[in-house]
């Protein structure tokens, strides 16, 4: 089969088949020895990584975004992120608004209720997150994400965790991790909002 028509039936199979992709809870730890784990730093993740593109006019990757955000939170740089805590989560959502009012009124008397609720069904998206272990500070985070980018990152990627404190590229300790998540939420000290608007 000639390679296009392979590449266009994996990226089809991707589409279809987003359960396959790791969540952050699931560790890539393989022991495969090509594994993106064992491979020390790399721009490697799920199948679906070339497909998750973040739309912008300043044509910025997932990678460079996370940079800027790490750079412009007011998130103490102390903050610990333990394995599988999502730091930052970019996805595509579908929003559901849902609402309800109810008025009436007795002799002299008049009121209304209204309920309203809003939710969203998660179609998938990129997160930053610890693995193998690892535990790391939001400083050591921002450093890590530098690497990445340095590397040539733009969506997907891992760096060990000692790569810029000790120049190490063995993963044995831990990695930092940029890949497609199948729940992109943010929850406990993962970061939502950066500046003001």
């Amino acid at each position: 089969m000639p390679p296009t028509i392979m590449n266009i039936l994996f990226a089809a199979a991707g589409l279809l088949c987003p359960a396959l992709a790791l969540p952050a809870d699931t560790s890539a730890n393989s022991p495969h020895p090509l594994s993106s784990r064992a491979l020390g730093i790399n721009c490697r993740g799920s199948g679906l990584c070339p497909l998750a593109t973040f739309e912008n006019t300043a044509n910025v990757g997932i990678i460079q975004l996370w940079h800027d955000v790490l750079a412009n939170t007011d998130k103490d740089p102390g903050t610990v992120y333990n394995s599988g805590d999502h730091i930052v989560c970019i996805g595509t959502t579908v929003p559901i608004t849902i609402g309800a009012g109810v008025s009436g009124g007795l002799e002299g008397l008049e009121g209304e209720l209204s309920l309203e609720t809003s939710g969203h069904i998660g179609t998938g998206g990129v997160c930053l997150f610890p693995q193998g272990g690892a535990s790391l500070t939001l400083a050591q985070i921002r450093d890590l994400v530098d690497a990445l980018g340095d590397h040539g990152c733009s969506t997907c990627g891992s760096v060990p965790i000692h790569f810029v404190d000790e120049g190490s590229n063995d993963p044995s300790s831990g990695i930092l991790t940029s890949n497609y998540v199948g729940s992109p939420f943010c929850g406990g000290d993962c970061i939502s909002s950066v500046g003001t608007n």
